[in-house]
């Protein structure tokens, strides 16, 4: 149970700490955006792609090579992972919702509409940061947080996804249907 609760406050701090870096960019470059698809500050991908870089992480350090190839061989699976998470996540979200978060046509080496080249190395840098830099501090805070704080997270996180689904949902009703 205890690994549960560690792994869902990984969850948790990491989506939340994407929400704050995505807005402090935002803010920064002086642009309103809303990165995440439900009402608290969390972002779901970068939880779910920090728990898959720590995962990846922790299995390639167990790997019997020099240390130099681990790196390497954690760079180039992280971008593999990383770009077709991203590739999932934009395609699922529109197909579900209909909404287009992200559009890298008009960017270089872009891989369709989701992915390109650029960003996922954006996204590798932000994962070797993550596993060498601040993995060590994440995992003590992730021990460190009571049971009852991470199930009180966990219930707002529900609450946030049901409004949410039940919001557009609602939306979709509202909105009237033409036949052609």
């Amino acid at each position: 149970m205890k690994k549960m609760y560690y792994f869902i406050n990984l969850f948790f701090i990491t989506s939340m700490l994407g929400y704050l870096l995505e807005q402090g960019i935002m803010l920064l470059i002086g642009k309103t955006y809303n990165s995440s698809l439900l009402h608290g500050p969390w972002t779901i991908v970068y939880g779910i792609a920090s728990l898959l870089i720590l995962l990846c992480g922790d299995k390639i350090s167990k790997i019997n090579i020099k240390k130099y190839l681990r790196i390497i061989l954690f760079l180039i699976t992280t971008f593999i992972i990383l770009s077709l998470l991203e590739f999932i996540a934009g395609i699922s979200i529109e197909k579900l919702l209909g909404i287009v978060y992200w559009d890298y046509t008009s960017m270089p080496l872009h891989l369709g509409k989701y992915v390109c080249v650029p960003v996922s190395l954006i996204w590798t840098i932000y994962a070797c940061l993550l596993n060498y830099l601040f993995y060590p501090k994440l995992k003590k805070l992730a021990k460190k947080i009571p049971s009852i704080i991470t199930i009180l997270v966990l219930l707002l996180f529900i609450i946030d996804i049901a409004y949410t689904i039940y919001e557009y949902f609602y939306y979709l009703r509202q909105i009237p249907i033409h036949n052609k």
